[in-house]
Order: structure tokens, then sequence, then C-alpha cells
């Protein structure tokens, strides 16, 4: 579901990207800083939960795969 999400927001804001290989994409080929503010602030809308990603090294959600993953952990933890 999370990772469905994510692709359609992510063919509203870059409908040429290829999300074929979805899991090892770079999250900022895929999103300017400003799309993966919105990205952030849209699935904290929709999950009900806060994403504070400041405990967490930039290489940890440096691909769409790493980014789900953490994202999935913190709405378990919530």
């Amino acid at each position: 579901m999370l990772k469905n999400r994510i692709l359609e927001f992510l063919k509203v804001k870059n409908p040429a990207l290829n999300t074929e290989n979805f899991e090892d994409l770079p999250l900022f080929s895929a999103l300017d800083s400003m799309g993966f503010l919105e990205l952030l602030s849209a699935l904290e809308t929709e999950l009900e939960i806060e994403l504070d990603l400041s405990e967490f090294d930039p290489e940890e959600f440096s691909t769409l795969g790493k980014f789900c993953a953490i994202i999935e952990s913190l709405k378990e933890s919530k």
C-alpha cells in the first residue's frame, strides 16, 4: 500500500520517471527537495503520524526502498 501510494505521488510529480526499479531508485533523483517535503506532508496526513526523519542518517533513506522501510517502521511504532 505505501509503495503504491508513493508511486502514485511520483507519477504526478515526475511523469517521465522510470519507476521500474523502485527499490533501488535514488530518492533525490526521483524528487527534488520541495517534492520530498510534499511527499512527507502527504504521508503524514494519510498515515496520521509525524514523520521525524532527523534521527536517521540521510544514507538510511537514500533510495525509495529504504525510505519505504523507514516509513513502515515509524508507522508500526506509532
